[in-house]
This record gives C-alpha cells, sequence and structure tokens, in this order.
C-alpha cells in the first residue's frame, strides 16, 4: 500500500496480497472468475459454434423466440405436447418431405372427404372407394404390405387377412362386407415389410351411401 505523506496522506492504490484468503470460499477473485469462465466454456464451445445445454428457459416473461430455421438432426426427434415429430421424409407435417426416412408426422388424415380421396403418409398411401379399403405404394417402387383388417357394419363385423406383393398404384384389400351405412368402419394394421414400417389405418363412412364420404386416418406405430 501506498500514500502520500504528511497529515492529510491518502492511499493511492491497494495491491492484493499473497497468500491470504480473500473469500469466504477460500479462493482469490482471480480463482473465482477463472473457474466461473471455464464454467462458461463447458457450455460454449466456440471452435464448434455450438451450445451443450440440458434446459433453454426464457430470460424474462417474453416467450423465447427462433428467428433462423432449426435442422432437427436425422437421429434426433421433437416432442410438442406429448406428440413426437420426427426429422426426416415424410409426407405433411413438420419437416423435409418424402417417402424414406422417418416420418415428419406421427398420423396425416383426411375428413369427411369424396371417396377416392387419397392419402400419403410415408411410404404408404390409402383411400376407400365404394366402402373398400385400398392401399399402394407412396415411394415410387413396389412394397410388400402385410396385415389384418377388420370391419365393424351395420348387421355385423368381418375381418380379413391382407397380403400384397409388390404393390406399387393402390390395390384394393378386399371388398366391404356391409352394405353402406353412415358409421361404417374399417381398421387395418399393416406391415410395409420393405421399408420396415408398421401402420394403423382406420376409415369411416360419413354417409350412407358406400360411393359417399369418408373419413380416414394412417398412423405410422412403428
Amino acid at each position: 500500500m501506498a500514500t502520500t505523506g504528511g497529515a492529510n496522506s491518502f492511499v493511492l492504490n491497494i495491491t492484493e496480497l499473497t497468500n491470504v484468503v480473500t473469500t469466504a470460499s477460500g479462493l482469490t477473485p482471480f480463482s473465482v472468475l477463472s473457474n466461473q469462465i471455464g464454467q462458461i466454456q463447458e457450455m460454449v464451445i466456440y471452435d464448434e459454434k455450438r451450445i451443450a445445454v440440458n434446459t433453454i428457459s426464457s430470460y424474462n416473461s417474453i416467450p423465447i423466440q427462433v428467428v433462423d430455421p432449426i435442422n432437427i438432426g436425422p437421429t434426433g426427434g421433437l416432442t410438442i405436447g406429448g406428440d413426437i415429430v420426427y426429422a426426416g421424409g415424410g409426407s405433411g407435417g413438420i419437416g423435409p418431405t418424402g417417402p424414406t426416412g422417418p416420418a415428419s408426422t406421427q398420423r396425416t388424415s383426411v375428413i369427411n372427404q369424396a371417396a377416392t380421396t387419397v392419402v400419403t403418409f410415408n411410404s404408404i398411401n390409402a383411400y376407400m372407394s365404394n366402402g373398400a379399403l385400398w392401399l399402394g405404394s407412396n415411394t415410387g417402387n413396389a412394397i410388400n404390405i402385410y396385415g389384418q383388417a377388420q370391419w365393424s357394419y351395420d348387421g355385423g363385423s368381418a375381418s380379413a387377412t391382407i397380403a400384397l406383393m409388390s404393390v406399387n398404384t393402390a390395390t384394393l384389400v378386399t371388398a366391404t362386407p356391409g352394405s353402406g351405412v353412415q358409421g361404417d368402419l374399417v381398421v387395418a394394421v399393416i406391415t410395409d415389410a420393405t421399408n420396415q414400417y408398421l401402420y394403423r389405418i382406420t376409415g369411416q363412412q360419413s354417409s350412407v351411401l358406400q360411393t359417399g364420404n369418408y373419413s380416414i386416418v394412417i398412423e405410422q406405430l412403428g
């Protein structure tokens, strides 16, 4: 410590003493600062322009803003409100579309649409016509489809085994067993054995005519 002389002397500067504990933690201010910088470097990998954190939260009441596109990696995924959204291919939904890779969403549908309205999803497409279910390939290449279909219709129920080899364009699964009543339902669980996908397809008549409107949902189960 340096001072001026005389009765009115005052401190000019203070030099930190060595071998003196300056904080309750036993660390000098320099060590504390070094530790804090090291912790920041664990989260901010500057060379890779990467942030490594487990949780992102807003600074204040303003929601987190994303101002540039985000690419969800092909091996990653995103959960929104409990629903899984995958990266990669798929028809409709979030992300790039295409017949290969995981689906962009877990399902797609049409509601109360005219007969032969096609629903496409990942590697499969489907529609209803005359109350019957038709399946085809959405990949541009032939696929093998196996599974079971169950009909619930006015007056009874029926089931059918699905075994479609080298399907490309839409192919009739089996004719509807019912006469056509609003609410008639078909549920098919199928495997695209070529691309290793499992789907559940649900179709329901919206009108009293089998040639009328219907709803259909395709869900990817695996």
